[in-house]
């Protein structure tokens, strides 16, 4: 699995796990490659990482939480010196009120909040304090139903306090991603069908949630997705390791939610794309970076895009 995360200067972090234990931070800083192996803070060494997810708290300092099999979240706090290229890192928190194996690690936007997924279909929230020294308390755990939990996403106003406030369900097939639109009001859902379902809300989340449009993205495992800032065109990349570009037209705010609209807007296929493809869209218009990997090699790819008028 791939996480990024954008460092100072425009450079950018991944963060790359291996089902051996392993989770290799790649430093891309003026096109230079910097690998830094992370080592599992746990003497048994058999354990497997299973999920991984970026916090950025400034330019230099960021965090990383890497989920493993047992049920441990490891937090590492990841310091970036662009004079010298160097990175430091050190454990800030352990956290472990689960014995099942950890498939989702999702840090709310008020970076206060951390939602750990498991594959028994509990979702714990860990608070922190003012800072990650401070520690983390788990703060409540959910069921949802037994089934794995394989995808997250949450909305810029999110609080502490939380509850259902709505169930979508318009595809039998499994859920593989969910991506709220930077406005909030659009909630983008893949399966692993390679199915892409819109959904769009009323002015607040328990006005409800109504399913705008369904398309079909090949037939394979939508495995991620990357919103530009206007909240009208999406990027997902599947298990054929091939990117489908989505244009969203709307409608003034003013009008019903059905009166939004989804279309294939371009749909291309990577050169030498393999096992994994990550998208990211750079300042939020116009270029998509594109990441492939196999094993350890990380293939950076700049595509320039001009979306037409979403008026």
């Amino acid at each position: 699995m791939m996480g990024v995360a954008r460092a100072g200067g425009g450079g950018l972090v991944l963060g790359l796990g291996t089902t051996s234990g392993q989770v290799f931070l790649v430093s891309i800083v003026s096109d230079n490659l910097l690998w830094l192996p992370l080592e599992v803070p746990d003497t048994s060494g058999k354990r497997r990482v299973k999920c991984l997810s970026w916090l950025v708290k400034s330019p230099d300092q960021l965090y990383l939480a890497t989920g493993y099999s047992g049920g441990l979240v490891a937090v590492w706090r990841i310091d970036l010196n662009k004079a010298d290229s160097q990175v430091e890192h050190s454990v800030v928190g352990r956290l472990q009120d689960t014995k099942a194996d950890i498939t989702l690690t999702s840090w709310a936007p008020d970076e206060r909040v951390q939602a750990v997924g498991t594959v028994m279909g509990e979702v714990v929230f860990y608070v922190s304090g003012p800072g990650s020294s401070s520690g983390w308390q788990c703060s409540q755990k959910l069921g949802c139903g037994g089934s794995a939990i394989t995808c997250a996403a949450w909305m810029t106003n999110s609080r502490i306090e939380h509850s259902v406030v709505g169930r979508l369900q318009d595809t039998k097939a499994d859920i593989t991603l969910t991506s709220w639109a930077p406005d909030n009001r659009v909630l983008a859902v893949g399966t692993v069908m390679g199915e892409v379902v819109f959904y769009v809300s009323g002015p607040d989340s328990s006005s409800g949630w109504q399913c705008s449009q369904k398309l079909g993205c090949g037939g394979s495992a939508i495995t991620c997705a990357a919103w530009m800032t206007n909240s009208s065109i999406l990027a997902v990349g599947g298990t054929d390791d091939s990117i489908h570009i989505l244009q969203r037209r709307q409608s003034p705010v003013t009008s019903t939610p059905t009166n939004t609209q989804s279309s294939l807007f371009s749909y291309f296929k990577p050169v030498d794309a393999d096992k994994y493809v990550y998208t990211h869209w750079l300042r939020g218009f116009g270029v998509l970076v594109l990441f492939t990997n196999t094993n350890r090699d990380v293939d950076i790819t700049y595509y320039t895009f001009l979306p037409t008028d979403t008026s």
